[in-house]
């Protein structure tokens, strides 16, 4: 008996530490993909003054690459079904380079349109959740939700590394060396990226179920057919996307809001770098929450916070705000994308197999959307009624409307194992 047990014992040391590896990368990917492109504000000014562009133009290229996000999310499931996690891992940082590369050779406005937006877009999806949650779901069970959700926080700690790196090599050879530097590094980093154990990777934990076959093509699970005859799988498409409209709209604004309401520009910039700073934190916690108290929990808990921090900004009227100010900044900053990892979490449970990565980015196409939708309500119901009292209450009806059948969703599937099916 203790002879057995030292291989076994070995067996479930080595897929922890897989499982360990696996998060760690894609972590990186995620910092790679979001916080690089995350870092796209410091080079606006620069741009806009060299190439003599409007605002709102160049503004616009982060719009295209963003709404590239979302639409390519099916495809990039789709790819990662049928190909692989490699595939998307390594065309995903080529293409941020080559688009980067590019970038600094550029003149006109649609020569950025389709480096900065299209490549871009294209490649922070690549790298993105669809890959990310796939990935992590041949891993991982139990902490599932824990796991996404430190995958997908990467992308604001991406934002705090890179972005005083960009402004570095800024000030030291101009935006063009800035882009330059950045993308040669990247293509550079392809070399060792493609080096790394991709079909170990890819195969998963051996030590749960839904293996993968040798080539890398999960073995067991519904197609994306089956999975849109369910009810479940239009209860996260309409989540994802409310969700989205709720933060969406009122994100955007929250800067010009708290100018308008008398803060100092830079006050406002900092409370609104402050609040974002604390969404890494809620997603963790979300996600620690959802394996150890229950998703629906954790959904619970963040979208009331989330709903009670939009109405704490409503009853902001100035500076000397300080109660509501900090309401707003902590429960509405930590639970900002928390329902993220809990949504793929839930997804992973329903769907797991041989087509969860075109499930997922048919789901998480609603995400984008959601926010395209949300960020443009949100400036047309500032326009037409003046003040920002409406606009909150449009954010807080939206969460709302999310949150109700989610929570339904995830409190009948407490008791159900994983890969239960989504009848």
């Amino acid at each position: 008996m203790q002879q057995r047990s030292g291989p076994i014992q070995q067996n479930v040391t080595e897929a922890t530490a897989g499982a360990i590896g696996v998060v760690a990368l894609v972590f990186c990917l995620g910092m790679l993909g979001q916080g690089l492109n995350g870092a796209f504000p410091v080079f606006v000014l620069p741009i806009t003054q060299a190439l003599e562009l409007d605002r709102a133009a160049f503004v616009g290229l982060y719009a295209i690459s963003m709404l590239v996000l979302g639409l390519s999310a099916p495809v990039i499931g789709t790819v990662f079904d049928r190909v692989g996690p490699r595939a998307l891992a390594l065309g995903g940082v080529a293409c941020m380079g080559g688009s980067l590369t590019a970038a600094a050779f550029a003149d006109r406005l649609w020569q950025l349109q389709l480096t900065l937006g299209l490549g871009c877009g294209l490649a922070i999806a690549a790298l993105g959740s669809v890959m990310q949650a796939g990935l992590l779901t041949r891993w991982f069970r139990a902490r599932l939700a824990t796991a996404i959700a430190v995958g997908f926080c990467a992308g604001g700690i991406g934002v705090l590394i890179f972005s005083p790196f960009a402004q570095l090599l800024i000030e030291w050879g101009g935006w063009r060396f800035a882009y330059r530097h950045i993308g040669i590094g990247l293509l550079v980093l392809v070399v060792p990226l493609a080096l790394l154990p991709w079909r170990r990777i890819a195969a998963g934990n051996p030590a749960l179920p839904h293996r993968v076959r040798a080539n890398g093509a999960p073995a067991e699970g519904p197609r994306l057919g089956a999975a849109m005859r369910t009810l479940a799988f239009w209860a996260l498409i309409w989540s994802f996307a409310f969700t989205s409209v709720g933060v969406f709209s009122l994100t955007p604004q929250v800067v010009a809001r708290l100018v308008e309401a008398g803060f100092a520009p830079i006050q406002a910039a900092s409370i609104f770098g402050f609040t974002t700073m604390l969404t890494p934190v809620g997603m963790i916690g979300a996600g620690w929450l959802a394996d150890r108290g229950g998703r629906e929990m954790s959904l619970g808990l963040s979208y009331t916070a989330t709903i009670v921090g939009v109405i704490a900004f409503a009853l902001i009227d100035g500076p000397g705000d300080v109660v509501p100010l900090a309401v707003f900044a902590l429960l509405y900053g930590s639970t900002m994308g928390s329902r993220a990892p809990v949504i793929s979490s839930l997804a992973s449970q329903l769907f797991a197999g041989r087509s969860f990565g075109r499930i997922l980015g048919s789901i998480s196409l609603a995400q984008g959307v959601g926010a395209a939708f949300g960020a443009q309500m949100g400036g047309l119901i500032h326009d037409w009624t003046g003040n920002y009292q409406a606009l909150c209450a449009f954010s807080a009806v939206a969460l709302l409307v999310a949150a109700t059948p989610i929570y339904v969703l995830a409190r009948r599937l407490r008791q159900r194992p994983p890969g239960g099916g989504a009848q």
